[in-house]
Formats: C-alpha cells, sequence, structure tokens
C-alpha cells in the first residue's frame, strides 16, 4: 500500500485493465474455435485469421506486467503466423475463395 498522496507505478495502475485485455483475448481464441467448429467461420475466409491476431495481440498486452517467456513465444507466433494467413488470403480472388 502507498502512502497517501504517492503515485503508484505505472505498471501497477495498467496491470488490472491489462490482465482484463488479456482475457478477453482468451474469449477471442475460444470464440473463434467454437465459431469454427459450429460451421459459422471458415478457415478461407480472412476473419479467421484476423481474429487469431487479435487474440494474440491482446494476450501479449497481458503479458506486458506479468511476462512469462514461453507465451509470449506462442503468441508471437500465434501473430506472425496470422499476419501470413492474412496477407496470403487477401491475394487470392474473393471467387476463388472456397465456401
Amino acid at each position: 500500500m502507498l502512502p497517501p498522496g504517492t503515485i503508484a507505478p505505472l505498471h501497477e495502475t495498467l496491470h488490472p485493465y491489462l490482465q482484463m485485455i488479456g482475457r478477453l483475448g482468451c474469449a477471442t481464441y475460444v470464440a473463434n474455435f467454437f465459431l469454427l467448429v459450429r460451421g459459422r467461420l471458415h478457415v478461407h475466409r480472412v476473419l479467421f485469421p484476423a481474429l487469431r491476431c487479435v487474440a494474440a495481440r491482446c494476450v501479449l498486452a497481458s503479458l506486458i506486467t506479468a511476462f512469462n517467456l514461453a507465451a509470449a513465444m506462442t503468441q508471437i507466433c500465434f501473430l506472425l503466423i496470422g499476419i501470413h494467413g492474412i496477407s496470403a488470403r487477401l491475394r487470392i480472388p474473393s471467387n476463388q475463395v472456397p465456401a
């Protein structure tokens, strides 16, 4: 506990908000997979890798104040693979994308 009138360090102030962003990323991963399994989302569309990039970025943000090297490496890989997936899907003409 800080004495009255003392300003908390920035990482202590941001920690709960960054953890909420990380939980949002987790929810995005789960929702993305659920929609894929239910047939509402397709891996051949740009939305699938885009949502994975959003989820990875959210989880990476949560690691700013609670760092874990293995988690960071996993999220960076997901982010890079997602960016590759987005660019690959944007290069395919829309009339050639499987339904």
